[in-house]
């Protein structure tokens, strides 16, 4: 165990280009502030660090901007306080290491604790290095909603919500489509979007595929949905081999793009139904996960127009014996 003196005269280096870096140091400096009782401590730009005396240092940097890098280091001695992230986003993520290493929670949006107050200001760590690596860890991505928390509430604040995505340490917000496609809440979204880039978070978009085919169509145009038994049932996917699916899922995909506006898009089968799909004369030439990616190049060719840099990820329980090849931009996770 190390320690950590918030009395001493701290200096924060942040790198020359700290677009998604700034916010995380401000936070950075100013909880050493709040530790230390009161003082602020300044940011300045890596090329002062010989221009500074004798004052403890706080040196930020990384590596490259690659999103899908999350990895960093930190390591602490009595007058400098190192951290290295393998990105904008690894650096992130340890400069959030190290503010939990002093004892520091942020359990809600809006909330923070600190420890409690040190006479001489002097603050116990687990370990004066930490090192966490992409290559053998996981991206994080809170997923909205699914810790029972309702999505209007969520938005309501955005710049806090993005405070906590960030102290704890989230590399990703992923909403659902529905979300993105209420007036309402896609544009609540699209300033979440501004302050999760503070911090070179992403948000993400996600939700079933059954969505691109409204079951409201059901009622006049029954051959869009799957056959179930000689019968036609709006539960569940639809007719892949539909062209008049087809041109509905084009559509809802066009707007639901045009919308939403991100670089990521997650689509799942239907939950418990994965291989839930059609047996009408066409579709039995296909298995169900052939089906699925039928349905899903459809709205991967929709997005390479939209939007030729975003992806879409799909869950699939199997792809052995597939014989449908996937669009460039589909990624099989």
């Amino acid at each position: 165990m190390t320690t950590f003196d918030a009395s001493k005269k701290w200096v924060v280096f942040i790198p020359p280009d700290d677009m998604g870096i700034r916010k995380a140091a401000e936070d950075l400096a100013g909880i050493i502030g709040l530790l230390s009782g009161g003082e602020k401590i300044p940011l300045l730009s890596s090329a002062q660090n010989a221009a500074i005396g004798n004052e403890a240092h706080i040196v930020l940097n990384y590596e490259e901007k690659n999103r899908n890098r999350n990895g960093f280091c930190w390591r602490v001695s009595s007058d400098r306080l190192e951290i290295l992230g393998e990105s904008c986003r690894g650096l992130c993520n340890g400069i959030y290491s190290f503010i939990e290493s002093l004892g520091v929670n942020r359990p809600a949006p809006g909330l923070q604790e600190l420890p409690s107050p040190m006479k001489d200001k002097i603050y116990n760590l687990k370990s004066e290095r930490v090192h966490e690596s992409s290559h053998t860890g996981i991206m994080r991505r809170y997923i909205a909603g699914d810790d029972g928390q309702k999505i209007d509430t969520l938005l309501k604040k955005a710049d806090t919500l993005s405070e906590w995505t960030a102290s704890n340490r989230y590399d990703a917000m992923i909403f659902p489509f529905t979300s993105f496609l209420s007036k309402r809440s896609n544009a609540s979204l699209k300033q979440l979007k501004q302050y999760l880039n503070d911090y070179d978070i992403s948000l993400e978009a996600g939700g079933e595929l059954s969505l691109l085919l409204p079951r409201r169509y059901f009622l006049l145009h029954r051959d869009y949905f799957r056959m179930e038994e000689g019968k036609r049932v709006s539960v569940h996917h639809f007719c892949p081999t539909s062209p008049g699916a087809a041109e509905v899922v084009r559509r809802e995909a066009e707007k639901l793009f045009t919308l939403a506006d991100v670089e990521v898009y997650r689509f799942y089968a239907d939950k418990g139904a994965e291989n839930v799909w059609c047996s009408c004369p066409c579709c039995r030439a296909f298995t169900p996960p052939e089906q699925g990616r039928i349905a899903l190049n459809i709205a991967a060719d929709v997005l390479s127009k939209i939007n030729p840099e975003a992806f879409i990820y799909y869950s699939e329980n199997t792809i052995e014996g597939i014989k449908i090849p996937l669009r460039e931009n589909v990624k099989i996770v």
